[in-house]
């Protein structure tokens, strides 16, 4: 199914946005946008909880399905920085090594694995889902100064999906343009105080 696309400029957009790497097995792309705009209330964008259909259970009481954002972080070619609340993991070599580990010093089974080994190989890692906001990733993950694009696919029913890309105008990366409309709001501000300083004097 090809995604709805209204705008001839959107659509040139997606004809050559990678979305493919954003996307599982079996979901098709039911609707794509650009975001109008973007500022520093991004940052606190997290992966929402949405129902995506309905079951029965053993009982025979229908219960709600529920699926999870996914929440990508880009460069500008496309490739994967990091994801929002998701992280590989890789078995801990020290984990339960020797009995009494157990109890001397505890343990974690699984630790975090190096980003680039995660993207290239998955033979042996796992993943792990977390409480995490677009912040919080930034000053996690160790290539935030290249991310430009932050792609958040919203699952839908029978697994159509929805899709979701906000960029910053095109001489600014992610975090600079944040920053910059942070220090503007800061200086505008400022300004505002200094005014109302003066109609009091």
């Amino acid at each position: 199914m090809s995604p709805v696309i209204n705008s001839p400029k959107i659509k040139a957009f997606f004809t050559t946005f990678p979305i493919k790497g954003c996307l599982r097995l079996g979901e098709q792309l039911a609707d794509a946008q650009l975001a109008p705009r973007i500022d520093h209330e991004l940052l606190a964008l997290r992966p929402e909880r949405r129902k995506i259909g309905e079951e029965t259970n053993f009982r025979g009481i229908v219960e709600d399905i529920f699926g999870l954002d996914r929440i990508f972080l880009l460069d500008r070619l496309g490739n994967q920085l990091g994801r929002v609340g998701f992280r590989w993991v890789r078995p801990n070599p020290d984990y339960l090594r020797l009995w009494w580990h157990r109890y001397i010093k505890p343990k974690n089974r699984w630790i975090p694995a190096i980003p680039d080994t995660g993207m290239e190989n998955l033979s042996g890692l796992d993943s792990e889902t977390f409480e995490e906001s677009l912040r919080e990733t930034l000053d996690r993950i160790p290539k935030s100064d290249l991310v430009y694009y932050v792609v958040v696919v919203k699952p839908g029913i029978g697994g159509f999906v929805s899709l979701v890309i906000y960029k910053p105008p095109r001489e600014y990366k992610l975090k600079d343009w944040i920053q910059y409309l942070h220090h503007r709001e800061k200086e505008n501000l400022q300004q505002c105080l200094a005014e109302l300083d003066t109609q009091a004097a």
